[in-house]
């Protein structure tokens, strides 16, 4: 069977077209920010970032943020995206949900100093059992410049994203340089 597009229409921003795919006698809902085209003309790389998908696995985000409007938004805005989103509100929450499905990135915003937070996300990450090769992403510290992104080692990332563009491509950059969980 090949690749096709069954069903596509667009959302209410029009910013994202929602597709129903038919692979290999399967189907199932994807969502695809640029999608070139209408009628089933993918652009392989694009859609690679998101899913595989010769086997359906969606790449998976761990949201660890303490403010729950914050965190919905976030949810809500990457799984439009195509991730499967886990949430977690603090650093238990966020271990637990680790343990449970290794995510493949893990997107921390939380409450206290720089230092703290970076610290707070490395147990998160070694407590859960994760592989260093998962790239952490803090965001929104008041020490980076609006716009920035600091590599700050130990496959960890601090940013200050000034739109959610900017943080959906950095995600994307860094999920193109590792191997999906399992």
């Amino acid at each position: 069977m090949q690749d096709k597009v069954e069903f596509c229409s667009t959302s209410r921003t029009n910013q994202f077209w929602i597709c129903v795919l038919s692979l290999r006698r399967l189907s199932f809902p994807v969502v695809y920010s640029r999608l070139r085209t209408m009628m089933g003309l993918w652009n392989r790389s694009d859609q690679e970032t998101v899913m595989n998908l010769e086997t359906d696995i969606r790449r998976a985000v761990l949201v660890v943020e303490d403010v729950a409007e914050t965190r919905d938004g976030i949810e809500k805005l990457l799984s439009a995206d195509g991730y499967r989103v886990a949430v977690a509100r603090d650093e238990r929450d966020a271990i637990e949900s680790g343990q449970l499905k290794r995510p493949d990135l893990i997107l921390v915003s939380l409450g206290g100093l720089p230092r703290e937070v970076i610290n707070t996300a490395l147990r998160i990450r070694e407590l859960s059992g994760i592989a260093e090769e998962v790239p952490i992403v803090v965001f929104c510290i008041g020490e980076v410049a609006e716009g920035d992104e600091v590599a700050i080692g130990h496959n960890v990332y601090v940013t200050r994203p000034d739109n959610f563009n900017q943080l959906r491509s950095l995600i994307t950059r860094l999920l193109r340089k590792i191997p999906k969980a399992a």
